[in-house]
């Protein structure tokens, strides 16, 4: 399908990223050059305000133009993607997206190690796919929601970005050495139906828990390496308490999903779940990078909730 042949098309630019005004630039220029011989002008670009600005405009998109005939695309990064498909699922339009976040893990999932350059000189034809989303508790997740000590690295690595946003993705290896003296035992009681419609239920020490649509998280961290966002299950991985030295290891391996050969480390097919602390405290986790405070965490499988729009390679 070519982007011509829809009847409009929204693109939100997240502002969070500094090189926001040199990536409008080149969206412009692009989609200027698409649409250079259509006499009405199909599409429009949007830059986000403030923290809202994202959902607010994907809403109003999504209630004025509820049609297959639209397309909303989102610029910017995982968090910024999520909050989108949070107003959007459950409508008709298409959505899609350009990655321009810190670790764009998504992206990875849907174009590999494709970037923000590559994936827009290929922008003019789309194909539609229908894909699965994670209800978490009240939410959707399109790509990892993940609880535990990850999570508290993430809240660390975020603030570091803050300060320093010339780090990038190392901001979250940084988060990794500032949050060592805050490891602790996560003791949950869980209750699992799994893919095959077994209920698997129990307690145990778990110090971080991923529950994947998409592959990757954290900047490139590899929790689910066969997961896939078209097959109707969620990938669940959970990594029992070990000592310090032995979760660095861990963690290093999940670059390159070496991780799953470790005994620690529990795999999972699942269609839902939930998790709670075993004397009820909440816990802080996260929903596509957006940190969340949980009490207890409800989720299942959303299969084909969302037209995703992917862009073709020639």
């Amino acid at each position: 399908m070519h982007l011509t042949e829809f009847k409009k098309i929204l693109i939100i630019i997240s502002t969070k990223s500094n090189n926001y005004k040199k990536i409008e630039n080149k969206i412009s220029k692009k989609f200027n050059d698409i649409f250079k011989n259509n006499i009405n002008k199909r599409f429009e670009i949007i830059l986000s305000k403030d923290k809202y600005s994202i959902s607010n405009e994907s809403k109003k998109f999504a209630e004025n133009n509820n049609s297959e005939q639209s397309l909303l695309i989102i610029v910017g990064g995982d968090g910024s993607i999520s909050e989108a498909v949070n107003q959007v699922y459950h409508t008709n339009i298409n959505f899609s997206f350009l990655p321009n976040g810190t670790g764009n893990d998504f992206s990875k999932t849907v174009y590999g190690k494709l970037k923000f350059d590559e994936i827009l000189d290929n922008i003019e034809n789309i194909k539609i796919e229908k894909i699965d989303l994670l209800k978490i508790n009240e939410k959707v997740s399109i790509n990892v929601a993940s609880f535990g000590y990850e999570s508290i690295v993430l809240k660390k690595s975020l603030q570091i970005k803050e300060n320093f946003p010339a780090l990038g993705s190392l901001s979250f290896m940084l988060g990794v050495i500032f949050t060592l003296n805050k490891i602790q035992k996560y003791n949950f009681e869980y209750e699992l139906i799994m893919d095959n419609g077994e209920i698997v239920q129990g307690e145990k020490e778990y110090m971080l828990t991923a529950i994947c649509n998409g592959k990757y998280y954290g900047g490139g961290f590899n929790p689910a390496p066969y997961a896939s966002i078209t097959d109707g299950i969620a990938d669940v991985n959970a990594v029992e308490y070990v000592s310090i030295s032995k979760l660095l290891r861990v963690i290093s391996l999940y670059k390159d999903h070496r991780h799953l050969s470790v005994k620690e480390s529990r795999n999972y097919k699942v269609i839902s779940g939930k998790y709670k602390r075993k004397d009820n405290s909440t816990f802080i986790g996260n929903i596509d990078g957006n940190i969340e405070e949980f009490k207890e965490v409800n989720f299942k499988i959303l299969p084909e909730q969302l037209n995703l729009g992917i862009f073709k390679f020639k």
